[in-house]
């Protein structure tokens, strides 16, 4: 195992500053060549206390606009996609497709599925703008925009689309 001193936060990891043991090949083959992380020397240490303040000042300043971003994103969005003759999406559903109906955030790694997206329905969605800020989203994907928000309403409110669909069905009875 190798000590690192992580320079940003990393989900399911740690935050920034902290002295963590991780594999040698996820250290020196990803955390390191992306500048996410430096290795624990006896230097580092000592720089590291040095630019502690900094770091800390850093991360809060990135928290405050991560709140900022999450007070403006939905708390739903809808998506229309054809399916095959399987009832299966051409594809699925990725962090991009997302992101194209939330233009407040760029980065592609913030989006978290709790599984891979491959039908209609609606489903929990994870915007993690910072490792203390995390905006659940409810995604609505069906082959219309306007089919995605009936389903939305149906899963959310189950009750009131009951009736709104009973009350649909008696005017169309009395016609």
């Amino acid at each position: 195992m190798s000590q690192i001193i992580l320079k940003e936060n990393i989900r399911k990891l740690g935050r920034v500053g902290q002295i963590v043991e991780v594999s040698p090949g996820y250290a020196f083959n990803f955390l390191i060549p992306q500048s996410k992380a430096v290795p624990a020397t006896k230097a580092n240490i000592a720089m590291l206390e040095q630019e502690r303040e900094k770091i800390i000042k850093e991360d809060n300043i990135h928290k405050e606009n991560a709140i900022k971003i999450a007070q403006t994103l939905p708390s739903s969005i809808f998506l229309s996609r054809e399916i095959n003759e399987n009832g299966v999406l051409y594809g699925h559903i990725t962090a991009k497709d997302v992101l194209e109906q939330l233009p407040q955030i760029k980065d592609k790694h913030c989006i978290h599925f709790k599984k891979h997206i491959h039908s209609y329905g609606v489903y929990e969605i994870n915007a993690e703008l910072h490792h203390d800020v995390l905006v659940k989203i409810q995604l609505s994907i069906s082959d219309t925009l306007e089919n995605a928000k009936k389903q939305f309403e149906q899963t959310t409110n189950p009750k009131k689309s009951k009736k709104t669909q009973e009350s649909e069905d008696s005017t169309e009875e009395n016609k």
